[in-house]
Formats: C-alpha cells, structure tokens, sequence
C-alpha cells in the first residue's frame, strides 16, 4: 500500500520524464585508500575525492564495489571510516560489519555491485547470504477447522457452528486469522494472510489445515467432508530484496538460502543487484539499502498480548523479524527450528560473506550494510570530512531549506528507518493492535 507521503511523490515526479543512463568507469585499485576522485573511479575511489571502493590485495579476503557500477560509494569498517572492508590471511579469526555508503538515487538508478574476493588457501569454503525481508503480513493458517451445520427440509441453512484450532464450538465470525461463510456448500473459508485476491495481493498463509464439515439434515441424518491442504505453495511474492528477486538459491517454500562456493582455489566475482527502478514502481530504497538504526525498531511478538506465544524482543525492522503472528503463534528463530507448516524464520538483514574451513567451522565473516543518503551534499560533507560529520537522514525537510532544489522533499527514496517514521512511533503489539499488523510490511 502506499502512504500519502509516497502518493505525493509520485504526483509530483511524474510530471517530469527521467532517462538516465549507467555511468562507466576504470576498476579499482588494488589497496584501500581515500584517493582522488577522478569522475571515473580508475584510482580506487568514485567521483568524490576521499572515496574508497573498497578493494584490496587479491591475497586478501574483501568485499567492495565494482566502480564501473557504483563510482559514488565508500566502502568501510562500522566505525572506522578509513579502514577496509578486509581480511588479511594473518588475521585471527574476524567479524566485520561493513558499511557502503552511497547516495541514495545511485541504487534507484544503478542499482549494487559487490566485488568480493577469497585468496587462494584462506577458506576452504565461501558462504554467501543475500538481504531479503517480508514485503507483505506473512502468518500461519489454522491447522483445523470444523463446521457443524443443520439444514431444514427445503435445504435452508437452519444454524451453524464452528471451531478453529480446538476451540469451544460457536458462532462461525470473529476468528482473527480465518473468515468463514458457512451459507455455500462447501463453506468459503479464507485465512486473513491471504490478499491474492486484491490487486497487488498474495497469499502469504502458510501451514497446512484439515477442515472438517458435518451437515445435518431434517431427518437427522450426518454427511460429513474432510478436506486437508496447504494454504500456500510457497511465499515467494511476500518477499523483497535482492534475496528474493536477485538470488537464485531458495527453499521449497521460497525462503532464500545460503549459497556455498567451493574456495579452495580462490574466488574473485562480483554479485549484481539490479537497480530498483527496473524492480517496482516504488519510491521506496528499501530494497536494496539495509541499514537501520536498531534503536528505532525495537518490538516484541503479539504472544504476550494473547496470553502466551512469544516474549521475545527484537531490534530489527518488523518486517525483517515479525517474531510471531496475530494468534501468537512463534516463528522458528533460524532454520533449523523451521517445519513444513512453520517455516517464517526471521529474514536475511545483511548481505553476508562468510570464510568457511575444512571442517565447516566459520574463520572470518564480513557482514555488509548499505546506507543511502537523502542529500548529495551531506554525502559530499561527510566524505570530505572523513565521517566527522554525519547526516545522511533528511527526513521531510523541504527543498530550497533543508537542502538543494526548488520543490519536494529533500528525501526521496525511503530506507527502513524512514518506513518505520511513516507508520507511527512505534511498533504497538497490544491486543487492541492486531489488526494494524500488515501496515508494519511495506506492502509495494
């Protein structure tokens, strides 16, 4: 769904008719640095002097950019503003949390290029993991469902009664993840995470059920029906990012999984994601720019509300971490907990890099996050001032105030943290908030 902030967006630039085109540029060094920008990137750095790609030593294990690609980007450690995105071979064993910053009509239009290498020798094995999230209410069906019904002699629907889940047989409305019209023969029953039935909707229900119908008719005789399925195939269309639309590798459900890249002899590629322009018609950087700030997402699963489920608490973006759905029931907290009918394992916040040995055991991962910036000039600021000076949130300031132009806003594309400000102070898990629980997926 749209917010009105996006709708005035779009008003506003489609009266103008972009073409743009991928810029071209040299590769890039062959040591981190701060060069001299030269507009092409052949030095090591972009079009801004002080950039760095990122690329080191092919002895070394790295992740950068590939310039030709994204010549306006810095590559870096979280918190260290000059220092690689590297592993030497005589490392012990590293975690590293990299940065890319960029700003943000670079992935609109020229989307991500990361150029990552393994030296020969250092890893027996290369994991990788792409970013994703769930775009739109993701949920577990009910397992079973009975309905027991009288008819009359000229087959009108004399009462009915339902249950979900066990529950005390009773009216057939009013159950918070199914709907059910038990007038039609066989009854209509539709799980709420199913919207593949409005535009831009998708079945998002997973899980299996057993519904079972018991009709009883004026003499007192019982016909009975079971009918077992899944509510979904898989959950494909609920999900976005480049691990779902960039990505090659998921489960049976559609979850993206890791990939593994024999390393023994070294590797040296790049891992394209296609700009956000040729994904959707949407205003949001989202999905590709992964970063957020922690603090702005906390929130806990419904569970608690409901009198049990999960009282687990999470610092990622709901919709990279819902924890649980509207009747409480848990999601699986990683992969190996996930069942064929509870497989909404958290998503993928990073794209990840991970340097296996002999025996599987993880030497090094480099976990990379991608910041975009609402303004050119507080990029150039924050570049020039080697990240002294750090603004890259604009939030709705208003050109020719806030920041350069003559109209709209000085944000244009919104990443996670803007999406979170859209949708109010706070995730509210209460009981009362049930329903407001799809306007915490972005919905595009």
């Amino acid at each position: 769904m749209k917010r009105p902030t996006v709708l005035l967006k779009i008003v506003l630039l489609m009266t103008f008719t972009i073409s743009l085109s991928a810029c071209s540029g040299g590769t890039g060094s062959s040591s981190f640095g701060l060069p001299t920008g030269d507009g092409g990137g052949s030095g090591g750095g972009g079009d801004v002097a002080g950039t760095s790609d990122g690329v080191s030593s092919s002895s070394n294990f790295y992740v950068g950019v590939d310039v030709a690609v994204n010549s306006l980007a810095h590559v870096h450690q979280n918190g260290s503003f000059s220092t690689g995105c590297v592993v030497t071979p005589t490392d012990p064993y590293s975690s590293l949390t990299c940065i890319i910053d960029l700003p943000e009509p670079e992935l609109m239009f020229n989307g991500l290029s990361l150029k990552y290498n393994v030296p020969v020798g250092l890893c027996r094995y290369l994991r990788r993991k792409s970013y994703w999230f769930y775009n739109k209410e993701v949920g577990v069906g009910p397992s079973s469902i009975s309905i027991a019904r009288v008819f009359s002699a000229d087959n009108s629907l004399v009462s009915a009664t339902c249950s979900v889940n066990g529950s005390a047989p009773g009216v057939c409305n009013g159950f918070s993840e199914v709907s059910i019209n038990n007038v039609p023969t066989p009854p209509e029953i539709s799980c709420v995470y199913d919207r593949s039935a409005t535009a831009g909707g998708a079945n998002c229900c997973t899980g299996n059920v057993s519904i079972n119908v018991a009709d009883t008719d004026a003499n007192g005789n019982v016909s009975t029906s079971l009918t077992q399925k899944a509510w979904a195939s898989d959950i494909r269309s609920c999900l976005s990012g480049p691990g779902a639309t960039d990505w090659d590798f998921q489960n049976s459900f559609g979850i993206p999984i890791g990939v593994i890249d024999n390393a023994r002899f070294g590797v040296s590629t790049t891992y394209d994601v296609k700009p956000i322009r040729d994904k959707h018609d949407t205003f949001y950087s989202l999905p590709i720019a992964n970063f957020f700030t922690t603090a702005t997402h906390v929130h806990s699963g419904f569970g608690p509300a409901l009198g049990g489920g999960s009282n687990r608490t999470s610092s990622r973006p709901y919709f990279l971490d819902p924890i649980d759905d509207r009747d409480g029931t848990i999601f699986p907290e990683d992969a190996t907990q996930a069942t064929t009918s509870n497989y909404l394992v958290p998503a993928n916040p990073t794209y990840s890099f991970d340097c296996l040995d002999e025996a599987f055991e993880v030497k090094h991962e480099i976990n990379v996050r991608v910041r975009e910036w609402d303004t050119y000039a507080d990029f150039v600021t924050y570049i020039s001032t080697a990240g002294v000076t750090t603004n890259p949130d604009r939030g709705s300031d208003i050109e020719g105030t806030g920041c350069a132009g003559i109209s709209g806003y000085c944000n244009d594309f919104f990443d996670l943290d803007d999406f979170k400000n859209i949708i109010g102070a706070s995730y509210d898990t209460s009981l009362g908030s049930i329903p407001l629980r799809d306007s915490y997926f972005p919905n595009y």
